[in-house]
């Protein structure tokens, strides 16, 4: 008897000034792999996969592409038991160029401060830079990575803002709506708040035409963006594209379907 097989679950990770983004594809349950995707002739690269998890919410890509923070996790069937670690890769790619490895269960992950600085998540909170990794004084920074690191909805926030998303919160509703525009289109992603202002998993997105109510069926995207005239987004385990015009746009096109990929070992090229 056929069964219904479920489509992978696609987060993009998106460096807007440059054109690039690493793409987190899961599923099945416990693999993920990452995928290079070059918006400027719409290229996909393979990256690497993983037998474990990645927390999308702490992972962040360089605003020059070119390097990707993750936190991961893999369970130890001798020791039945997740462990935890942080990871700074070459993008695509997840091979470790630097590794922080869990400490008292305290949850990692970081974010990019520019092109060579960023933060990570550790018991206490440090900039490291690169290409070698020593840690760095910037008491300024290390404030603010203080005062995200207790919030991972302010994080969420914070790089939202850093990549050209603007806030419009809405308290009796208890949403919050991020937004970018092109010509006439407004791309909106609306997130439910709980009762203490923390982000929940489920969020809306909207697009529409302010000139002419026209809008896209977004039901179950589960990313989307805005480049050049262009709406990205991600839907069923596939990735989409359509040219927007002034008030109008062209057909929907389909850049790539990644639900048929299955975990293979690779090497990373460094």
């Amino acid at each position: 008897m056929a069964t219904n097989k479920a489509n992978a679950r696609l987060k993009v990770f998106f460096a807007p000034n440059v054109g690039k983004a690493v793409i987190l594809r899961r599923g099945p349950s416990k693999q993920v792999c990452t995928i290079g995707w070059d918006f400027n002739n719409d290229s996909f690269q393979m990256g690497q996969w993983l037998k474990g998890t990645i927390d999308g919410t702490r992972c962040d890509l360089s605003p020059d592409g070119k390097h990707f923070i993750y936190e991961a996790g893999k369970y130890f069937l001798s020791q039945h038991d997740f462990k935890y670690y942080t990871v700074v890769s070459r993008a695509p790619f997840l091979k470790a160029l630097k590794i922080w490895q869990e400490h008292e269960g305290w949850s990692f992950g970081g974010a990019f401060l520019d092109n060579r600085q960023f933060w990570v998540n550790e018991s206490e909170i440090k900039i490291y830079q690169l290409p070698n990794f020593k840690t760095i004084e910037a008491a300024l920074e290390v404030e603010k990575a203080k005062a995200l690191q207790s919030n991972v909805w302010l994080f969420l926030n914070w790089r939202r803002k850093r990549d050209g998303w603007q806030e419009e919160h809405f308290p009796e509703q208890s949403t919050t709506a991020w937004t970018k525009q092109i010509k006439d289109w407004k791309l909106s992603k609306t997130i439910f708040l709980n009762s203490r202002h923390k982000e929940r998993s489920n969020h809306s997105w909207i697009m529409r035409c302010e000139k002419t109510g026209e809008s896209f069926d977004t039901t179950n995207w589960e990313w989307a963006d805005l480049h050049e005239k262009r709406l990205l987004f991600a839907h069923e385990g596939k990735i989409f594209a359509v040219r927007m015009w002034e008030s109008g746009h062209g057909p929907i096109t389909l850049l790539c379907d990644f639900n048929d990929m299955v975990f293979e070992p690779l090497a990373a090229p460094y």
